[in-house]
């Protein structure tokens, strides 16, 4: 009898050390910016640019709202057109939903990640984009994108 309830406490023991173990590792991994990238890969395949602004720190949403101001303004895009008459990077934006996104690397630190995602519109725009993300608040958040760089274009 006792060594029933011996094997029944060291079953029970090794249970619930498996459930929290998975708990944590569950719970580790969804605070990885790893983690943040898919959600975000996922809000933006469903809502666009819409969905990629949850996922922007302060800093870089001022940035952005700076930005899509200047660009809306009808000067702007005709001088803009002027100077380069392929503006790639506005029809990946265009295309945001429409474009495949794989996460290619990410170096990370504690409280700092560089990740580089690739991208593949309709094997029309190929290439990556590098950008830093940022723990903002308990959440990884995108910080700042760098210019995308394109390894096939055919248009």
């Amino acid at each position: 009898m006792k060594i029933m309830k011996k094997v029944r406490w060291i079953i029970i023991s090794i249970v619930v050390l498996i459930v929290i173990s998975i708990t944590c590792a569950g719970i580790y991994f969804v605070n990885t910016p790893d983690y943040a990238l898919m959600k975000i890969m996922k809000d933006v395949k469903e809502s666009g640019m819409e969905g990629l602004s949850a996922h922007l720190t302060s800093n870089a949403q001022e940035t952005l709202d700076t930005v899509s101001g200047i660009t809306d303004n009808k000067l702007f895009t005709m001088v803009m057109g002027l100077l380069n008459e392929n503006d790639y990077a506005d029809v990946l934006k265009s295309k945001l939903q429409e474009t495949e996104w794989e996460i290619e690397d990410i170096l990370k630190s504690s409280d700092k990640a560089t990740v580089i995602l690739s991208f593949n519109y309709d094997e029309r725009l190929i290439g990556t984009i590098e950008g830093s993300m940022i723990k903002e608040n308990g959440s990884w958040k995108i910080d700042g994108l760098k210019f995308p760089k394109f390894d096939e274009i055919n248009w």
